[in-house]
């Protein structure tokens, strides 16, 4: 697999296109664009190709790396029309929340992001309680990165960007997949406003 295979994939991976020669720093994983999990790749600083996985050197998992090739192949074909799709779902998700949830603040920037991706911070309460509750809704999110998910501590990336400690700590990460419809947005944006309202009333941090 050359660098320029690489590159498409990632372009599937993010649904945002690159240019050939930034791709030497990236990294992708299967789960990220519907294939199997276990295996990723990632380009060394000439654009090579480096395939990560679990099993000991000389036993590749051969049909994953196929699979993978094949998923970002796949992609390809509606990667323009689902990279559309999905950031009109972003954009009414995030006007939605800002539009109807006080004291709520964008993390990034309000369109230069991926395009399936909503990141906010509600105040005075804890992005963990959000999400239990999320959760017993059926569903599912995150207040921080994957990498990160085992710990209750605010994003470290949103503290670089300056937040107060207080406010990182009620970020809320959704994000929206290839198989996301319009009824599951409604569903969520919904379900939250409702949870947030609650929580609030038992919050002694907020005053109406």
């Amino acid at each position: 697999m050359d660098s320029q295979s690489v590159l498409e994939i990632f372009k599937e991976i993010t649904r945002i296109p690159r240019e050939s020669g930034h791709e030497e720093k990236m990294t992708a994983f299967l789960q990220k664009f519907a294939a199997d999990r276990g295996l990723g790749c990632k380009t060394d600083a000439t654009g090579n190709v480096v395939i990560t996985r679990e099993a000991a050197p000389g036993k590749e998992n051969v049909p994953a790396i196929v699979g993978m090739g094949y998923a970002a192949e796949i992609a390809a074909s509606t990667m323009i029309e689902d990279g559309v799709r999905l950031t009109k779902l972003r954009d009414r998700m995030i006007s939605y929340i800002l539009e109807n949830i006080p004291y709520v603040k964008l993390n990034g920037h309000p369109t230069k992001r991926l395009p399936g991706n909503v990141n906010v911070s509600i105040e005075y309460i804890e992005g963990e309680a959000i999400l239990l509750m999320l959760d017993i809704n059926g569903i599912a999110a995150s207040s921080g990165s994957a990498c990160t998910s085992g710990s209750l501590d605010p994003s470290h990336v949103l503290l670089a960007m300056g937040l107060p400690h207080e406010i990182a700590h009620g970020s809320l990460r959704l994000s929206i997949s290839d198989m996301t419809t319009d009824e599951e947005v409604d569903y969520v944006l919904d379900v939250l406003v409702k949870i947030v309202g609650r929580l609030r009333e038992m919050s002694p941090l907020y005053n109406k």
